[in-house]
């Protein structure tokens, strides 16, 4: 794999030895002229010749190739080993060809030499996918050169067309955070269908029969005496308080695109993940206001979302506003705004930031504007924490350690450090 300018190159057009047989010839014709040699106009004019004919062959010859890519895996994360697989097949008879695959527009180029193929025979390539840092890599076009039996002239065809792949942020394996209080569940308004609960802590729904398995605890006598059957109770189950994750995008913090807000976008992530593999429902949000996703509990729509989230991120679709400024009460305006259109009922709040000391309380004390049932648990990874933003929220410090260690050790700094309940 190797550099390659960003610039498509021209389709048809000379080699390097082309160009050199068309220099001697425009040379030797006006030798001849000046001279008054007719032997050295006719080598000219055949040079020149040679070439337009190498032109007319390569352009008008088809390439007799069909490529298509697989990459693998499909859904990949930043510092995973992904490749590229090129399945190339031969409609007709093939000689020797030179297939090249362009790599994040240009910047990267992957290179093959093939022997020749016969009709119908297939061939296979495979080469490494860059995934060192999130965003979207372009792949393609791939091209393949083709040229005359001189050498003359080379014409590149397109074979395969170009696709992009999205690079999610590195996810971590971390517990996902805490309900809040007020115990497990937390009901809602009751506009919602409601869930079938596996115990009775929810609310009495129904009597059904009796199944194998069911707890004889549950029976309801009364009901079986009626039915002449057993029935049991079945309960209906408040749905779960939707977990808002906030992530800090406003242009004032400091290294913006840096190692400190990619660390803050993979926090984000692995709350995410573990928020979905615990069945818990959870938003994101940007300061911005802009939704990266409503309630949900499938973070794989947040994950796309987050390959490409920067810094003073906005959506034309889903921005609230587009505010440049970094004064808190805007901040804690639109992302309550963002939160009370699509986020649901009330739930733990976690924000999410690179630092930056003009702001951090103000985004400690989101959870007034959202009448969250807790406190806010901010995670910090760049920059400097405040005396105000201590005291204001649960504070995890993943700024000198990584963000799995700090999380599990979730220390609250308010004042002085303090263990936090268990999640």
């Amino acid at each position: 794999m190797t550099g390659r300018p960003r610039r498509p190159p021209r389709s048809l057009r000379p080699t390097r030895r082309g160009w050199t047989v068309v220099g001697a010839g425009v040379g030797l014709l006006v030798a001849g002229r000046i001279l008054g040699a007719v032997p050295l106009d006719v080598i000219g004019v055949a040079a020149l010749a040679a070439v337009a004919a190498a032109a007319v062959a390569v352009g008008l010859a088809r390439s007799g190739l069909t490529v298509t890519r697989r990459v693998t895996p499909t859904r990949l994360h930043v510092g995973d080993a992904a490749r590229v697989d090129l399945h190339i097949r031969a409609e007709r008879a093939v000689p020797t060809f030179d297939l090249s695959d362009r790599i994040d527009a240009g910047r990267l180029r992957a290179g093959f030499v093939g022997s020749p193929l016969a009709p119908g025979a297939v061939a296979e390539s495979a080469y490494r996918l860059p995934t060192e840092r999130r965003g979207r890599v372009e792949l393609g076009p791939a091209l393949l050169e083709s040229t005359d039996p001189l050498g003359l002239v080379v014409r590149l065809r397109v074979v395969a067309p170009t696709e992009s792949v999205l690079v999610r942020p590195r996810v971590h394996t971390v517990d996902p955070p805490g309900m809040a209080a007020g115990g497990r569940r937390i009901a809602t308004d009751g506009t919602a269908r409601r869930a079938v609960a596996d115990d009775d802590a929810g609310e009495f729904l129904a009597v059904r029969p009796y199944e194998t398995g069911d707890d004889p605890r549950r029976v309801h006598w009364r009901s079986s005496a009626r039915a002449d059957d057993l029935m049991v109770r079945q309960f209906a189950a408040p749905r779960l308080g939707t977990t808002l994750l906030v992530l800090d995008t406003r242009a004032g913090i400091p290294d913006p695109g840096g190692a400190a807000f990619e660390r803050a976008v993979e926090a984000v992530s692995s709350l995410a993940v573990a928020l979905g593999l615990a069945r818990r429902p959870f938003a994101c949000t940007t300061t911005a206001g802009t939704v990266l996703t409503g309630r949900t509990t499938d973070p794989r729509h947040l994950l796309d979302r987050l390959a490409t989230v920067a810094v003073d991120a906005t959506d034309a679709v889903d921005a609230i506003d587009t505010v440049d400024t970094v004064d808190a009460s805007d901040v804690a305006g639109r992302v309550t705004g963002a939160a009370r259109r699509r986020v649901g009922g009330p739930g733990p709040v976690v924000v999410v930031s690179a630092g930056d000391d003009a702001g951090l309380a103000g985004l400690a004390g989101l959870g007034r504007h959202l009448r969250a049932p807790g406190p806010v648990t901010l995670v910090v990874t760049g920059g400097e924490i405040t005396a105000a933003a201590r005291g204001a929220a649960t504070v995890v410090d993943a700024r000198a350690v990584a963000f799995p260690e700090a999380w599990r050790t979730r220390r609250a700094t308010s004042g002085r450090a303090r263990a936090v309940a268990p999640w």
